[in-house]
């Protein structure tokens, strides 16, 4: 059975067969092992070592859990301990994120262990993975936990992806027509930065950034520049990528005021990820079985602790849908997104660290894990907003096509003006469609927008079957009066799709 204890209503439980380990990794063989857990919604309780909470945050709660096992300290289990903390009575209410730090005797981690999303029992549920003092906090400010102020966030968030996509494609792959969607993505950024700027620059809790918030100002018009020139430059390809460069020194700024201000935001996990992959990810690129050398599999060993301790953090930090505006459906996504990247990694670390390392294994997980790294960062974007001009269009043409077809006793007359309308409608959408599938790279497969499962094509697959079956019907319409209420149903399902479509990415 597992081994559960309990105190102050937080409760901690051992999984059947867990082991206890020393500092070194050790096992301990448990037979005078005792563990002694202490938990407190008062930071007053903490050891003076501890007292000092990293900066700009309040604690909740915490828990210190230790364990002797004869003369030696438990350090760590050979599998995690769920924890119960209980946060009743500290103002938090079912829905909150709440930062979890550990503190390792000398010091508070840099950055949180993890972001739990509290439940309606007013419990943090986490699992421990090291045996230290680990407290929920959150931030001093009521600023950065208000509704008002996490949406705005979430929509900066949203908009800022998109640039990043756009100006950071294969030469090959970067166009004149990528070009100005990298520059409507960015016009859409300067647009929401503005409003993010004016509302909080001079916010009390922003006061010391002031720096920051120029330097992104600054890097935002430089970005714009330098599209702006690609767009009649022979060579776009660089171009881009140097504004690329310049987008992912705002990433940076965004991050520095985030954990400076106490703000533990789920994005930043995935941003510090990118950081620890990227070098992994480009170590190992294109390489495959027989090309990867043992030279290569020890540098990836040596990488690799990077790139697991940066995803464990994305893992535990918990999204509340309801702050980025998501659909259950975007959730699920990303919660499939994180699952396939964990059992990546964990099937790459095997093949690694095996006696005999497995190269083809390494060579395909490896190159694996920043398309799935993709997979978890684009569906916190809203890729639809840049170009809401082409947008409308296809909209208004939808509803031309689904009036015009809406006849069962249509006219010669009346049937023409209708296969105008689908024709129109058709355009429209294969417009608003080409911003999304930029190959290699394509927004839509990524997302499944367009190349879903082949069961259940997503939603940029079904409006292109839809309106060609809707000419299909309307193309072999010979006698009159004519009934189109099958060719009605088809073009009804642009409305049905776009607006799945729209929620799931929170579209406004």
């Amino acid at each position: 059975m597992a081994t559960t204890m309990s105190a102050g209503g937080t409760t901690v439980t051992l999984p059947l067969g867990t082991k206890l380990m020393d500092s070194s990794g050790a096992a301990l063989n448990g037979a005078a092992a005792t563990l002694t857990l202490t938990s407190a919604d008062n930071s007053r309780f903490l050891p003076a070592a501890a007292a000092a909470l990293p900066s700009n945050r309040s604690m909740l709660a915490f828990i210190d859990l230790t364990a002797t096992d004869g003369s030696k300290t438990v350090k760590t289990f050979s599998q995690p301990v769920a924890v119960a903390l209980n946060l009743t009575g500290t103002g938090v209410s079912a829905g909150d994120a709440v930062a979890l730090y550990s503190f390792d005797g000398t010091s508070w981690s840099g950055s949180p262990e993890g972001v739990v999303i509290v439940d309606t029992n007013q419990t943090a549920h986490f699992n421990m993975g090291h045996l230290s003092i680990w407290a929920a906090l959150r931030p001093t400010s009521a600023l950065f936990r208000s509704s008002a102020f996490l949406a705005d966030m979430s929509n900066l968030t949203k908009s800022y992806i998109p640039p990043l996509f756009y100006t950071n494609l294969p030469a090959v792959n970067t166009t004149q027509a990528v070009a100005m969607d990298a520059k409507k993505s960015l016009t859409r950024l300067i647009t929401v930065w503005s409003d993010f700027k004016t509302k909080y620059k001079t916010a009390t809790e922003f006061s010391h950034y002031s720096a920051k918030f120029d330097e992104v100002d600054a890097k935002i018009a430089i970005a714009g520049q330098i599209v702006q020139t690609a767009l009649a430059s022979a060579s776009i390809a660089n171009d881009l990528v140097a504004a690329h460069e310049a987008l992912e020194v705002i990433r940076q700024n965004l991050l520095d005021m985030d954990r400076g201000n106490g703000l533990d935001y789920p994005i930043d996990a995935i941003k510090e990820f990118h950081d620890g992959m990227e070098p992994f990810a480009l170590a190992v690129k294109g390489k495959s079985a027989t090309t990867l050398t043992d030279g290569d599999v020890a540098t990836l060993k040596t990488m690799f602790t990077v790139v697991e301790s940066t995803w464990n953090k994305v893992v535990v930090h918990q999204v509340n849908k309801d702050h980025f505006g998501m659909s259950v459906e975007a959730k699920a996504f990303i919660d499939t997104a994180t699952v396939n990247q964990t059992n990546n990694l964990k099937a790459l670390k095997a093949a690694l660290f095996a006696a005999v390392p497995d190269k083809a294994v390494i060579a395909a997980n490896g190159n694996n894990v920043k398309p799935l790294f993709l997979k978890l960062f684009f569906s916190f974007a809203d890729f639809l907003k840049p170009f809401d001009a082409d947008l409308v269009s296809a909209d208004s043409a939808a509803l031309e096509a689904t009036s015009t077809t809406a006849k069962t006793a249509a006219t010669a007359i009346e049937v023409e003006s209708a296969k105008s309308a689908v024709a129109a409608l058709e355009l429209s959408f294969n417009k608003l469609k080409l911003h999304f599938a930029t190959q290699p790279i394509s927004i839509m497969g990524v997302l499944t927008w367009y190349t879903g499962q082949p069961a259940t094509p997503a939603y940029f697959d079904k409006i292109g079957a839809a309106i060609a079956a809707a000419k299909s019907q309307l193309a072999v319409v010979q006698a009159y009066p004519a009934d189109l209420t099958a060719a009605n149903a088809q073009v009804q399902v642009y409305a049905v799709e776009m607006a799945k479509l729209k929620t799931r990415i929170g579209y406004q």
